[in-house]
């Protein structure tokens, strides 16, 4: 929801000026809108990973591949990994480095537990 208004907002920079709610608190800075940016970038592995696994199907075959994807993409937006030498975030650098050090603190067990290896290999041989 919030990409899409972000969305609106840069294909029609006056929609602000049209909305009733301005008038009483106000438009959005750049730095807000910039900043909004960022977290759906950040958000959105998290969205897709969660769509994914609330399947009506055998999803324990995708914890792992989510996992290292959403790991991999916040290593790469704190400019963390070998191949950035800079961050992609300006504003939400804080906000990524606690979603990376939450998601490695809570499921980086996944990788080397059984159930998890197995139903992983089960999904990429079917």
């Amino acid at each position: 929801m919030i990409s899409k208004l972000v969305e609106a907002f840069e294909k029609d920079p006056e929609l602000q000026n049209k909305l009733r709610s301005v008038k009483k608190y106000g438009k959005f800075s750049a730095i807000e809108l910039k900043i909004l940016k960022e977290l759906v970038f950040l958000l959105q592995p998290f969205d897709l990973a969660t769509k994914e696994l609330q399947g009506n199907f055998e999803t324990v075959g995708g914890v792992i591949p989510a996992y290292l994807d959403i790991k991999n993409k916040l290593t790469k937006s704190v400019g963390i990994s070998r191949n950035s030498s800079s961050s992609q975030m300006l504003y939400c650098k804080k906000i990524a480095e606690a979603l990376l050090s939450s998601l490695v603190t809570r499921l980086s067990y996944v990788l080397n537990d059984t159930y998890f290896i197995l139903g992983t290999s089960f999904l990429f041989n079917t």
